[in-house]
């Protein structure tokens, strides 16, 4: 304990419990001053901010007049049509742009090796050889399919000359 200070007097065993809270009593009542008090300060503190800005708390909703009635804006504030077409057909541009000095600097690459840079998988082989083998078949099924229809016509233009 703090010197000068003073203790309450010791009381028998059936009075502590009376005497702890009396002293909670008192705290929370000297809490509750001090909340008292800081509400009445900001209070005032406010009452002076109105004063001083003009306001009074009497002021009534029929004191109030509209100074300049709300006009809608006259061009739209978003969005920016011509500044986006704008700016996607600049970065449209010059994406394309780099895009041939890009494809220009390396020469003629062909597809394959723009896929598969290093050397093809594989799978990727196999399949590129089937890919080629339906070619070959495709194309000679095209051939076989030309000289049936010469001979069929010509068959024709002789059935009919006869």
């Amino acid at each position: 304990m703090r010197l000068g200070a003073t203790r309450p007097p010791r009381a028998s065993t059936g009075t502590t419990a009376s005497v702890s809270r009396h002293e909670t009593i008192r705290g929370s009542t000297t809490g509750l001053k001090r909340e008292a008090d800081t509400t009445r300060i900001y209070t005032i503190a406010c009452l002076q901010h109105l004063k001083e800005a003009g306001f009074s708390p009497e002021l009534k909703a029929s004191e109030i007049r509209v100074v300049d009635p709300a006009k809608p804006p006259q061009v739209p504030a978003s969005p920016k049509v011509a500044l986006n077409l704008s700016l996607a057909a600049t970065l449209g541009l010059l994406l394309g742009v780099g895009l041939a000095f890009l494809t220009e600097s390396h020469g003629q690459v062909e597809w394959r090796q723009v896929v598969f840079p290093h050397p093809a998988p594989h799978w990727y082989q196999d399949l590129m050889v089937q890919r080629d083998g339906l070619r070959q078949k495709k194309q000679r099924i095209t051939e076989r399919r030309e000289r049936l229809v010469e001979v069929a016509c010509s068959r024709i233009r002789n059935s009919i000359g006869r």
